[in-house]
């Protein structure tokens, strides 16, 4: 994890080009505590063969820059708290390839994202990153989360008794 600092230059001022026309952006939309967990090149669903986006993901906040075809120029895409988004869902493809990022904004647009991953660990440190992002601290297993999970009270779990077994719940 790195802190947004992270995104300016290093110590001979040199970052790729790709970044160096969105570093500017990235930086005035962060504030100087947030910690940044995820900058990746992605694409948009519809021209997946162009990687002409940079996502960056905080806890609080999704901020995603293109830049123009022609021109090269470096735009605000998205920018909104992680709060704002609904239906926030990612899934691998079936080669192992790449990501989906999906989520529906405030405004009702629904967002397409796809991500190429290296290998398998870059599939999975994606995978917990958004998970760490976008589900609820108290559940963690399956994506998408829906709802709200209600506890129920331990004295209403009935047991059952299983031949000489000690009693379980089920």
């Amino acid at each position: 994890m790195s802190s947004a600092e992270d995104v300016a230059p290093g110590p001979d001022g040199d970052l790729p080009a790709e970044i160096a026309r969105h570093a500017p952006i990235l930086r005035r939309r962060l504030d100087a505590g947030q910690t940044v967990l995820l900058l990746t090149r992605c694409a948009r669903y519809d021209t997946p063969h162009r990687l002409d986006h940079l996502m960056l993901l905080t806890r609080e906040r999704l901020v995603v820059t293109g830049e123009s075809a022609r021109l090269h120029r470096a735009r605000p895409h998205l920018d909104t708290g992680v709060t704002e988004l609904s239906h926030a869902r990612w899934e691998p493809d079936p080669a192992g390839t790449a990501i989906e990022f999906t989520a529906t904004a405030a405004d009702g647009v629904r967002e397409r994202f796809l991500i190429p991953c290296d290998g398998p660990e870059s599939l999975w440190h994606l995978d917990a990153t958004f998970g760490y992002v976008f589900r609820p601290s108290g559940v963690r297993r399956f994506n998408p989360v829906r709802g709200r999970m209600i506890p129920i009270p331990a004295a209403r779990v009935p047991s059952v008794t299983i031949g000489n077994w000690l009693p379980r719940r089920i």
